[in-house]
């Protein structure tokens, strides 16, 4: 049967019960990509088209499947009060764009799962699938009994955003769910990641990263060869303990478990990319497009795959494209941004930003650049000064890391009385955070940086040099951005010959570091005119360095 694509079911009833129609939705696309018996679209490509005005066989060709499933959801009370769903569904033949089945599925909404296990069951049937009885089992099974906190898992799933309160958002609601059901996976798991993405994207707080590995804990011990769990597990080791040789382990069972998870997929085509293992990065992102062929996140990881490997030009026009996407999310727009740095295109990536800023609000994106890759040089003379406006509330009331984005983005602009001022402000924050992470190599670099700003040469080498030795110990993901940090706090306490050195082995390695971003970056200002740093600059871009 090849391949199908689920597309948002319309929802007929309430707007703000809509999550319920796309937890309708998610649970039966799982239900069949679980069958391993065709290829079932990813819900980032197949939810954009929500509402489209555009035929069946433009979708099917688009997302180059065979097969589509489209329903509509809708409510009504029985005589007793108690709420009902219908739903109605149709499989649409791509190429003709022929109804081939419908069916439509009456139940209660205390017993939702029943009615995906019939969605699924009948689609399969209908798709020529003969189920095996485990395959029956599969579909019909059920993450949780309970009606209200599975209610409360969707309407958590349905918060979307990176930032540090969609974060305790979600968290809250997920909390609530498990309090419900305690053997409930699918809560667990996202509690976990929520949690980790909390503690890396927020303040570093002990009690989070605490709370991440507790529902880590729990989801490994209800459902330990669930693929998904061990992506939960990633997640907390990349993003919390900073463990990379263990975040690699979870995503490599993850792919053991299920070698068409596209998040294990795309995460291990990362880990390929920084081991320099670049046929496998792209045989793995090829298989992710296959699955969700306009997914954002997979166009995302092939910028950071063609950067590193120097394809600055097939980057910039990836990036292209994944800005049609209509990219909301501020990692994508990072990167699409740094591809046409790293291509020698400032005035473009400058141009892109503030096109971007009509898509999110403005202090959000103005505190990401800064806080994230020290892009602050790029905003405009308005932008930064909507920064120095900012206080600790605008980075999740992380006062070491407000302190450090706004002293590199004060450094940036030359002006050092300020940059001394913000970096002394992070310090104390700053080294509460290194005592509760004392392997945290990024803090304690980043804070090395700031001790060099405010004139402590001597700590600022001592802190240096412990975080490259942990790095050096524990290569991972992170790596390349410790390591250019080491090259700034250098920088920062005055030793440009030894910056030279690291920077030149930094240019070796795999990264977005390029010529054209090395002119860009008011950062390298102080190395102008070395001969040493004149060839790193200007060299042809793959050209050895001497």
């Amino acid at each position: 049967v090849g391949s199908v694509a689920v597309l948002p079911f319309e929802n007929q009833g309430p707007a703000d019960e809509a999550y319920f129609a796309d937890g309708i939705v998610d649970e039966v696309r799982d239900k069949l990509a679980r069958l391993n018996k065709f290829t079932v679209i990813a819900s980032a490509s197949a939810d954009q088209y929500r509402d489209t005005d555009k035929s069946a066989t433009q979708i099917a060709s688009e997302l180059h499947v065979q097969h589509l499933l489209t329903g509509r959801v809708r409510w009504a009370v029985d005589a007793d009060g108690r709420k009902q769903v219908k739903v109605t569904t149709e499989l649409v033949d791509g190429a003709t764009g022929k109804v081939t089945w419908r069916d439509s599925f009456d139940g209660d909404m205390s017993d939702p799962f029943a009615i995906q296990g019939r969605i699924a069951t009948r689609v399969a049937g209908a798709l020529g699938v003969a189920l095996t009885p485990q395959n029956e089992q599969n579909l019909s099974g059920r993450s949780t009994d309970n009606a209200e906190a599975y209610e409360l898992f969707l309407k958590a799933r349905a918060i979307g955003g990176d930032s540090p309160t969609a974060a305790r958002a979600r968290s809250a609601l997920l909390e609530q769910a498990i309090a419900l059901d305690s053997t409930f996976p699918h809560a667990w798991g996202f509690l976990s990641s929520s949690q980790s993405m909390l503690y890396a994207n927020g303040t570093r707080d002990p009690a989070v990263g605490k709370r991440a590995k507790e529902a880590l804990d729990r989801v490994m011990a209800l459902v330990p060869d669930s693929s998904n769990a061990h992506m939960v597990a990633h997640t907390y080791y990349a993003s919390v303990m900073r463990d990379n040789a263990a975040a690699q382990r979870a995503v490599t069972r993850a792919l053991e478990l299920n070698p068409d998870n596209l998040n294990a997929l795309v995460t291990s085509a990362q880990v390929d990319l920084d081991a320099g293992n670049y046929q496998a990065t792209f045989n793995k992102l090829s298989r992710a497009r296959e699955i969700d062929p306009l997914a954002r996140g997979v166009l995302n990881n092939l910028i950071r795959a063609q950067l590193y490997i120097g394809q600055y030009q097939e980057a910039r026009e990836t990036s292209e494209e994944l800005l049609a996407l209509n990219p909301t999310g501020y990692g994508p727009m990072q990167n699409i941004v740094l591809a046409h740095i790293a291509a020698g295109d400032s005035a473009g990536a400058r141009r892109l930003i503030q096109e971007l800023l009509k898509r999110v609000p403005a202090t959000e994106l103005v505190a990401y650049f800064a806080g994230y890759q020290e892009m602050a040089y790029l905003l405009s003379d308005a932008d930064r000064a909507l920064l120095f406006r900012m206080t600790p509330a605008a980075f999740d009331d992380d006062r070491a890391w407000w302190g450090q984005a706004l002293a590199t983005a004060a450094m940036q602009q030359g002006d050092m009385a300020r940059a001394r001022a913000y970096a002394d402000s992070s310090l104390a924050t700053a080294q509460q955070q290194i005592n509760g992470a004392p392997n945290d190599a990024q803090l304690r670099m980043i804070n090395s940086v700031m001790l060099g700003y405010v004139g402590r040469k001597a700590d600022a080498l001592r802190e240096a040099e412990m975080a490259i030795a942990d790095t050096i110990a524990n290569d991972g993901d992170n790596t390349n951005y410790v390591l250019l940090q080491y090259v700034r706090a250098l920088l920062a306490a005055g030793e440009r010959e030894k910056a030279l050195d690291n920077l030149e082995a930094l240019m070796q390695r795999q990264y977005w570091t390029s010529p054209p971003l090395l002119r860009a970056d008011p950062l390298y200002r102080s190395l102008d005119g070395n001969p040493r740093f004149e060839r790193l600059a200007n060299r042809g871009i793959g050209a050895p360095v001497d």
